[in-house]
């Protein structure tokens, strides 16, 4: 079983702490990776990937000691050769990792992604969804074990954000994959475990439902008028904030909650705002 160990990773840039003495270990699964923008996502996944080399601690993987031939990386927002087809940036992304006769592997990954009737098109000529599609296929040529994906959903529709969202999934048996985010509903539904980071610290490492056990009780529903509702944005952190015919309908997240508030079940997205969210 392929196995990611992580101990006291660190990196600075001047002044500012972008990962401090960041410790876990990964095994088999979709981990998803939440914190606000400067939380350390991308410089944690910069330096698994080698991009980015960590000012101390250790990254170790097992049985495969180089961690580069067993990695598939997904970077955000990673600008495309448009006068490529798909099917020719495959090729070349396949000679960029040394994988022989890679014709198989690249027909049966367009076919997956569902490009396969596009493939011989430029790719300047894809929607965003598409060109997202392209490079999760990249990531996944030679079979990794270990899978990083930055943001792989940005500035997508919610069709294409399922779509992408059903495919990692599909793809992580046997896999390590870690899903970096600020989309929680992407987490939500196919991360098994959470990495929460804030400020380059780790917030927490735990299954989905224990984040959510977390805060039980601590979220609830009330009705105001809407001349209550700076008062109650002064006071609380506000969630949501609906109108109803009875009036506005707020959803809550405090340790201590309004005494007319209905308790609800929490949500990773009041999780991340728990957690993350301005000061309460």
């Amino acid at each position: 079983m392929v196995t990611c160990v992580m101990d006291k990773l660190n990196k600075s840039y001047g002044q500012k702490h972008a990962l401090i003495d960041f410790s876990c270990t990964l095994t088999p699964g979709i981990y998803g990776l939440l914190g606000p923008n400067g939380a350390g996502k991308s410089t944690l996944l910069n330096m698994i990937s080698g991009n980015l080399k960590p000012d101390s601690g250790t990254i170790e993987m097992t049985p495969e000691k180089n961690i580069l031939k067993t990695l598939g990386y997904m970077p955000q927002q990673q600008a495309l050769y448009e006068d490529f087809s798909a099917r020719s940036f495959l090729y070349y992304m396949a000679g960029l990792k040394k994988i022989k006769s890679p014709k198989k592997e690249i027909e049966e990954l367009l076919h997956v992604v569902n490009l396969d009737k596009v493939a011989h098109k430029r790719m300047g000529s894809y929607s965003g969804g598409m060109k997202q599609r392209v490079l999760l296929a990249q990531a996944l040529l030679g079979n990794p074990k270990l899978l990083l994906l930055d943001e792989p959903t940005a500035g997508l529709d919610p069709r294409e954000r399922i779509r992408i969202r059903n495919f990692i999934s599909e793809f992580s048996k046997d896999k390590i994959v870690l899903l970096a985010t600020h989309v929680v509903s992407d987490i939500e539904y196919i991360a098994g475990q959470v990495i929460m980071l804030s400020g380059g610290q780790t917030v927490g490492i735990k299954p989905t439902g224990e984040w959510l056990d977390s805060i039980e009780g601590k979220v609830g529903e009330c009705i105001v008028d809407e001349s209550e509702i700076d008062d109650y944005q002064k006071k609380y952190q506000i969630s949501n904030i609906f109108r109803e015919s009875r009036g506005i309908n707020l959803r809550i997240i405090s340790d201590e909650l309004p005494k007319d508030a209905r308790l609800v079940k929490p949500v990773l997205d009041d999780v991340y705002l728990y957690y993350n969210g301005q000061s309460r």
